[in-house]
């Protein structure tokens, strides 16, 4: 019998979690968890996939953008608007890549701390020259 993709994705979302978050609950790669929601991958058995979610939810592992007071509010893609630069720029001075940047913003990879940190740092001070 088939199993539905869909499962895998309403677990996610309900959850909160994106697939990179996913991907470490389970141990496997935002990639793995994107083939799944796809299709393109068999998906594992759902009691093992809520048994690992409930497990990260509770080890306090899933902290990043969610619990980040800026970025829980607002996506990370809102900070190139509010900083008024590009994506090429945003990126470049953080010493990245665009397309890692862009990755940042999907949630498929996820930003490092002290990045993290500092730009909130930057957006703060730009809010605070409207105010």
């Amino acid at each position: 019998m088939a199993k539905s993709t869909s499962g895998i994705r309403t677990l996610r979302k309900r959850h909160g979690l994106s697939p990179l978050q996913l991907g470490k609950a389970v141990n496997k790669s935002p990639s793995t968890v994107e083939a799944w929601e796809t299709g393109r991958r068999t998906l594992p058995d759902m009691a093992w996939v809520r048994k690992c979610v409930k497990a990260y939810l509770r080890s306090g592992r899933n902290i990043s953008l969610d619990n980040n007071l800026l970025f829980r509010t607002y996506p990370l893609a809102i900070a190139r608007e509010l900083l008024s630069t590009t994506l090429s720029g945003i990126a470049q001075g953080y010493e990245y890549r665009p397309g890692t940047w862009r990755q940042f913003e999907k949630s498929v990879r996820e930003l490092p701390p002290d990045v993290l940190d500092d730009l909130e740092n930057k957006i703060r001070r730009e809010l605070l020259k409207v105010l």
